[in-house]
């Protein structure tokens, strides 16, 4: 009981701090998806590459504002992808998506799906996951992680490319510290369960995915996270349904999310020690 109101206290006290002075980062997500060879034939036959690499880029100034909450105004956006000896540039058109607008998270709420929009925001992006920014903002055994209120669970739909609506479900439990380790920042495994469903004019698709991993987040002295890291793999199975026929496709999945406060730096994965403010 006492940690917890030791906890809530300096969750209050670092927002306070920081509330009137937005505060500048920086989300790197580079994610691969490699066709399985059982999927191999219906991939090519569908036009999907068997293997892409996905990197996206944003910049967003954290504020917080009413009631626990705190809202992620996007600043820049990019993105490219590789396919084959193809380079695809902004496939979602995050350039154009995301810069300017924001949207507002209070992580006591997220379980529930809670999270509002600017009214320009009308999409998603698939790779700017909220529930996954909201694990690495405010880590489990970090100093903000009384912000949760409870257990750390997101469950925020998302929509994103040609109607797909993607319904996720994910949850995050800290983890013990490995000796000589205890100066770093706390380490959570995070379980990720997505359900998601298309309808165009000509197809149907309806799929699930199952990711796991491991994140670490380091605050800075204020409370706020200074970077973090967040690293998941799994499967995504889709049932593409065109013309009354269907078609499965699987592939496995992996995402690496970096995390930078301006003015931090991201160590190398084998240094344990802390980013300095140049």
């Amino acid at each position: 009981m006492r940690k917890a109101i030791i906890g809530a206290a300096a969750a209050f006290l670092a927002a306070v701090t920081w509330a009137a002075e937005p505060v500048a980062y920086t989300l790197t997500v580079t994610t691969d998806r490699v066709v399985a060879d059982v999927s191999a034939e219906t991939a090519q036959a569908i036009g999907i590459p068997a293997e892409t690499r996905t990197v996206t880029t944003v910049t967003f100034e954290l504020t917080a504002v009413d009631d626990g909450a705190y809202r992620l105004t996007f600043a820049t956006a990019s993105q490219q992808t590789l396919a084959a000896e193809a380079t695809i540039p902004d496939v979602e058109r995050v350039a154009a998506l995301l810069p300017g607008r924001w949207v507002e998270i209070a992580p006591r709420t997220l379980a529930a799906g809670g999270i509002k929009r600017s009214p320009e925001l009308t999409k998603d992006s698939e790779e700017v996951d909220y529930n996954l920014i909201a694990f690495m903002l405010f880590a489990p055994g970090g100093p903000l992680t009384a912000a949760w209120g409870g257990g750390a669970r997101s469950a925020v739909a998302l929509s994103y490319g040609n109607g797909i609506v993607a319904l996720e479900d994910a949850r995050a439990e800290l983890l013990a510290a490995f000796e000589g380790q205890e100066d770093r920042g706390p380490e959570y495994s995070l379980a990720v369960s997505q359900q998601f469903n298309q309808q165009t004019k000509f197809s149907a698709m309806t799929g699930t995915a199952a990711l796991e991993g491991m994140g670490e987040t380091v605050a800075a002295p204020d409370g706020l996270a200074a970077y973090g890291r967040l690293d998941l793999t799994g499967e995504r199975k889709r049932v593409f349904t065109v013309f009354g026929k269907q078609h499965e496709l699987v592939d496995s999945v992996s995402t690496s999310l970096a995390l930078v406060r301006r003015g931090y730096e991201l160590p190398p994965d084998d240094d344990g020690g802390e980013g300095q403010a140049p």
